[in-house]
């Protein structure tokens, strides 16, 4: 997935491809990605490296998002963006 920052929140701006670990999550452009793992973020420079420690391509990352109004958590499975490509 691709994400920005606005205003200290790390937002989805749209999936990388269809049928890969954001699509399958049901994330939509928009959602706040509020917290990795249960712990907070609230910048890229934070999101990646929470996202990366949890383990190598493959892993699952639980998010917490926000999406209008609604709270709750998913599981997005990683991948290698240059095997996506």
């Amino acid at each position: 997935m691709y994400t920005t920052e606005i205003d200290n929140r790390v937002v989805v701006v749209r999936q990388r491809h269809q049928g890969t670990g954001p699509e399958r999550a049901e994330l939509k452009t928009g959602d706040v990605i509020l917290a990795v793992n249960g712990e907070k973020t609230t910048s890229q420079n934070r999101l990646l490296p929470q996202v990366w420690s949890l383990g190598t391509p493959a892993s699952t990352s639980p998010l917490t998002v926000y999406h209008e109004g609604v709270t709750f958590d998913v599981t997005l499975t990683s991948t290698d963006r240059a095997r996506a490509a």
